[in-house]
């Protein structure tokens, strides 16, 4: 009688840096917003439900929109969502957005930070709140929309003309939300061509402006009288803020904290 041996082939296992072919075809997926002319995914977040959500500007044949996107964990569209799987829109009427980043709220709400561009050289910072299927939070801002403008226009920044939407430069749309659901995000001023602050403002929950927040709403980010710019935001677990940005020419790294009232 023969001897036989049976050997057990080992299952075959991912390797460090595979895409997951479990994700869409074969671990890639192209989002898509209806009637775009090109579009630049900026930030992304998952939400409770393992659903992906898209932070992009959406290039239009009259100009750029912001747009938010949600897929199903599988990386397909979920055509309940929106407009057939996305938002697209602008903060305010007849005027070039961008969207940044993109928040998931503890109520299941989705807070889109951006910019609204005021002129083809300016900028100002903006947020448009989402229920979960993707219509406006009627009460918060202007019908779900919101445009920050602080006094002495603060809160205007340069638009970078020289790069392609949504790289990183002097643009900055950060946002976070703090425990009590007040909202923080960031923008740049210039006041000259060589004289930039970097801004952390605090909104209410309604999207207003939150004066008791130093005082004023607002927090100038400026090291040493040096040219400064502020591009993330994160709370600590602890309520602390901390800002991350850079100095100078040539640049240099930047972190700045303060407390939760804005000191």
């Amino acid at each position: 009688m023969p001897h036989q041996t049976a050997f057990a082939l080992p299952a075959s296992r991912a390797i460090a840096g595979d895409l997951d072919k479990s994700f869409a075809a074969s671990g890639k997926t192209q989002v898509y917003f209806a009637g775009s002319t090109s579009s630049i995914a900026n930030s992304v977040e998952i939400d409770p439900n393992g659903r992906v959500l898209v932070a992009a500007t959406v290039g239009m044949r009259d100009g750029n929109c912001f747009g938010l996107a949600r897929l199903l964990e599988d990386g397909s569209a979920d055509l309940a969502f929106g407009s057939n799987g996305s938002v697209i829109g602008q903060f305010l009427r007849g005027h070039e957005a961008m969207a940044g980043k993109v928040h998931v709220l503890a109520n299941g709400h989705l807070l889109v930070a951006g910019l609204h561009y005021e002129n083809a050289q300016r900028t100002l910072p903006a947020l448009a709140l989402f229920d979960s299927q993707g219509h406006p939070v009627e009460h918060f801002g202007d019908n779900g929309r919101c445009v920050v403008r602080l006094p002495g226009n603060l809160s205007q920044g340069m638009r970078d003309l020289w790069l392609p939407p949504g790289v990183p430069g002097a643009e900055a749309c950060d946002v976070q939300v703090q425990a009590d659901g007040r909202i923080l995000l960031l923008a740049n001023h210039h006041f000259e061509l060589a004289d930039h602050v970097g801004l952390l403002i605090r909104l209410t929950r309604q999207g207003e402006l939150d004066t008791s927040f130093n005082g004023r709403g607002f927090v100038i980010v400026r090291h040493l009288l040096m040219n400064s710019w502020v591009r993330s935001l994160m709370v600590q677990r602890d309520g602390r803020i901390m800002v991350g940005g850079s100095i100078n020419f040539p640049e240099e790294g930047l972190l700045a904290r303060y407390l939760p009232d804005g000191r």
